[in-house]
């Protein structure tokens, strides 16, 4: 389960030819989906209506940084889930201690698409709401998204699911970046991107509302501690209630042929729920909008088109 920060835009610019081997071009193809979701982008988190159990419809967050996936307790005893002994506090950001339960949803409606057994766990997320706007249900991670092909297209506020990827080769577009990922504890850890010049784990969070969120690890990492401690003080909201952060910008950031100058940053402090994480920075919906996202569950590939 993973938290959210607030950030805010930057100017992407596209620059000259693709840079570094381990990166390659893509196109779509003709495939059509299993299913296409209309969602809404509300305060930048992907938010869609679902049927679970043959009942709802409810609102959930279609979230890559989340795992396996969640629903609100409330809802779950209302719909009559089976839970599991408590299995301690969720993981995410926040200093408060949720109690989770093991759960399975028996079948959730996304669209045409209806999947069975979706493993789940039960907590309080109505901390999630007053943020969103929305009285938030669920969230819909990875025991949804994983051996399948995701793709979000911001611009058109949809989000399609694929037997196959959709995306064909060997022509070059030079409006697409493909990149290899991990899949790691249940979240897409992917390379190529390049912070003030170095080289960076990244891990891609459609729950985000942030741009770039930097672990305490990545802070260090990056050699950024002292101009994190002087960062703008501000607050957010996770799985686990209220956490303070820090805000500044970096000075660049590179992903395949584009550059982005001057682009915001969260810098997560120590003791808010981000100690634990294996990698360097989280990358949010602020600067995935900017494409269309697409993710290879079963080749372990992230493609993105510029629009």
């Amino acid at each position: 389960m993973r938290s959210s920060a607030f950030a805010f835009g930057c100017v992407l610019v596209c620059l000259g030819p693709l840079v570094g081997s381990e990166l390659s071009y893509a196109r779509p193809s003709p495939l059509q989906p299993l299913a296409a979701i209309k969602f809404d982008f509300l305060k930048n988190e992907v938010v869609a209506s679902v049927r679970i159990n043959g009942k709802g419809p409810f609102t959930v967050l279609l979230d890559t940084g989340t795992a396996p996936s969640v629903i609100d307790l409330s809802v779950a005893r209302k719909i009559g889930l089976k839970l599991e002994t408590a299995s301690g506090p969720s993981e995410g950001g926040g200093t408060e201690a949720h109690l989770t339960y093991s759960t399975s949803l028996p079948d959730v409606v996304l669209g045409k698409l209806t999947t069975a057994k979706v493993e789940a766990l039960a907590t309080d997320l109505s901390g999630l709401t007053p943020k969103i706007g929305r009285q938030i249900d669920g969230v819909l991670g990875d025991s949804f998204f994983s051996n399948r092909v995701i793709q979000f297209d911001y611009s058109r506020k949809i989000a399609k699911v694929y037997s196959r990827s959709p995306i064909s080769r060997p022509h070059p577009v030079a409006r697409e970046i493909t990149v290899p990922f991990q899949h790691e504890d249940g979240e897409v850890h992917f390379s190529g991107l390049r912070i003030n010049g170095k080289t960076v784990k990244a891990n891609l969070d459609t729950g985000s509302n942030g741009t770039f969120s930097l672990t305490p690890s990545g802070i260090e990492r990056l050699g950024l501690v002292q101009q994190a401690s002087k960062g703008q003080a501000r607050s957010a909201s996770g799985f686990n209630g209220k956490y303070n952060m820090r805000k500044g910008t970096l000075d660049l950031v590179e992903f395949g042929n584009y550059r982005i100058y001057k682009p915001e940053v969260i810098y997560w402090q120590r003791n808010t729920g981000h100690d634990s994480r294996n990698w360097d920075v989280n990358v949010g919906n602020l600067f995935l909008k900017n494409f269309v996202v697409t993710v290879d569950y079963q080749a372990n590939q992230l493609t993105l088109t510029r629009r």
